[in-house]
């Protein structure tokens, strides 16, 4: 018999979950930190999931994401990290 170390999945979980966006609800411009895993690139996307805007970045750990432009509404910001991982995380612009 042979065992082999079995790969623990959700190990860059915690990278994810350092990520802040802040202020939620925000009547404009939010602030997003994620201190273990650099930014690549931003999507935002309304209630229906149709795709708004995206934006590139060069591995930022602090961006100030500006959304005066949207009308009052709930919609998702997709952040895609360095490592490959994404998360996504809800905003609700007053």
């Amino acid at each position: 018999l042979q065992f082999e170390e079995e790969l623990v999945l959700g190990t860059n979980d915690n990278s994810l979950d350092a990520i802040s966006i802040f202020p939620n609800p925000t009547n404009g411009i939010v602030n997003i930190i994620s201190p273990l895993d650099p930014i690549t690139s931003i999507a935002v996307m309304n209630m229906r999931g149709r795709l708004i805007s995206t934006t590139i970045y060069n591995n930022q750990t602090t961006i100030q994401l500006d959304i005066n432009n949207l009308t009052s509404s709930v919609y998702f910001v997709q952040l895609s990290t360095a490592s490959g991982n994404s998360i996504t995380k809800r905003v609700v612009k007053r």
